[in-house]
């Protein structure tokens, strides 16, 4: 489950910054979240694997469920309200929870094939499900949160410090790192996920605003405005890295993708990629005018990239392997194969040889 609808709020705010001074009439267009951006209105991959994938029709202000033959499956208006969205066990099966605003949680939305439900037996902000019973929940109490790890045996409640948590999990769903923030300081707390569902560390400060994790936690990238940090594996320390204002990442057992989202009035938007190896040295770097959303594939270690000609797929030394004219996103879902989303909203998959 990649998570990416706040992510996208974030980028679309960086946009509507740079949009807002440098259009001389000051009239802004769609943005990820239905609320004022730079985007014209194409549509987005919120969350996708080889079974569907959900789609952000930023133009209608809808999350559409495809199944994996590119047929829509639901149409929901309620998800694209909802800061956290992704799919359950498998797309596109669904839960969306969250306020985009900050305000308190609305009702968290599931979708179940061809069930819908609203709230139910949860309360709070889902930060990663595959279902009610298997779960990651936050409940602000104040200046603390309250974290429910539920499980088929029963939910455990761990009380944290910290508030406005974000989740960061590896592409299996083996670990995740929770980052939370109290006056300025954020504290982390790794996760493992073992046969009896969720189990958490203790707490763990550092200057961080996000994550990404490879396959069974290995490795682990903590990144913050001016700080980053390399984990070999989930149980060793980290150590520092050159680089700075990372804005998303994702991550491999061999590589990294690291991307930095700027906004200027004389440069506009810009995303600058970055692939590291697994000891954070730089393989590749490009610069790409736009706010740009990329994806590493954890097999292959290819890199999707979105432009605003289409999307680029490069290999471990930066070089093009394919080029996908029109297509607005894409995804890995299998290996060398993505999730590609046209901007008529229908999707396809490509496989693309390494």
């Amino acid at each position: 489950m990649k998570r990416r609808l706040w992510a996208l709020v974030f980028l679309a705010a960086i946009g509507a910054l740079v949009a807002w001074a440098t259009l001389s009439d000051h009239t802004p267009a769609a943005s990820a979240d239905g609320s004022p951006g730079t985007d014209s209105g194409k549509p987005l991959i919120v969350d996708s694997d080889q079974h569907g994938a959900l789609v952000l029709d930023v133009a209608s202000g809808e999350v559409i469920g495809f199944d994996a033959h590119g047929s829509v499956r639901w149409r929901d208006r309620d998800l694209a309200k909802r800061l956290y969205v992704s799919c359950l066990a498998q797309c596109p099966d669904a839960v969306g929870s969250g306020s985009p605003d900050g305000g308190a949680p609305p009702p968290v939305v599931w979708r179940t094939g061809t069930s819908r439900g609203v709230g139910g037996p949860v309360t709070g902000t889902v930060l990663w499900a595959r279902s009610p019973q298997d779960a990651i929940v936050a409940r602000d109490e104040g200046e603390h949160s309250l974290i429910d790890l539920r499980r088929a045996r029963g939910t455990s409640t761990h009380p944290v410090v910290g508030t406005d948590p974000h989740l960061f999990t590896a592409p299996d769903a083996s670990h995740a790192v929770l980052v939370l923030t109290q006056g300025g300081t954020a504290w982390y707390r790794m996760l493992n996920h073992g046969p009896n569902g969720w189990e958490m560390s203790e707490p763990h400060t550092a200057p961080l605003d996000g994550a990404c994790l490879g396959r069974s936690g290995r490795p682990v990238l903590l990144y913050g405005s001016n700080d980053t940090f390399l984990k070999a594996d989930a149980g060793t320390a980290p150590h520092r890295l050159p680089a700075k204002n990372i804005g998303q990442c994702s991550a491999s057992p061999s590589a990294l993708l690291t991307q930095e989202f700027t906004g200027s009035t004389d440069d506009g938007a810009q995303t600058v990629s970055r692939l590291l190896d697994r000891f954070g040295r730089v393989r590749w770097e490009r610069t790409d005018t736009g706010i740009h959303s990329g994806d590493l594939d954890p097999d292959t270690g290819l890199v999707a990239l979105s432009a605003d000609t289409g999307v680029v797929v490069l290999d471990s030394a930066g070089r093009p392997a394919a080029r996908i004219a029109g297509a607005v996103d894409a995804q890995f879902v299998r290996p060398g194969c993505l999730i590609v989303l046209t901007p008529d909203r229908h999707i396809t998959t490509r496989c693309v040889r390494s």
